[in-house]
């Protein structure tokens, strides 16, 4: 990724990821970081289902994490949106991202 990742993104890695942070690692740099901020987002959804959230709450928050995903191209906030955004312009793939 130009410029590389946000440094609070890249700081949450090697504690949280554990053997994963490892083995990506190996790959080239900007496979690594595009890996990583996918890995930051997993984790937030993670964090969305293992909280103490209600349930009521936690469908939402879920609803307003895909919308994100839904609207990546649209100046979104935060480190690991916005490296989502970076991952998707530079790693095109094949698919509908809003399909389930």
């Amino acid at each position: 990724m130009t410029g590389g990742i946000a440094p609070p993104l890249r700081s949450s890695y090697p504690p949280r990821a554990g053997n994963f942070y490892w083995g990506i690692r190996l790959l080239p740099r900007p496979k690594f970081e595009a890996l990583c901020a996918i890995y930051a987002f997993a984790r937030e959804i993670d964090d969305i289902g293992d909280g103490t959230l209600d349930d009521a709450t936690k469908l939402a928050e879920l609803a307003r994490a895909r919308t994100a995903i839904e609207q990546l191209d649209g100046g979104t906030p935060g480190p690991v949106l916005t490296a989502l955004a970076h991952v998707e312009r530079s790693f095109p793939c094949r698919g509908n991202r809003s399909s389930t």
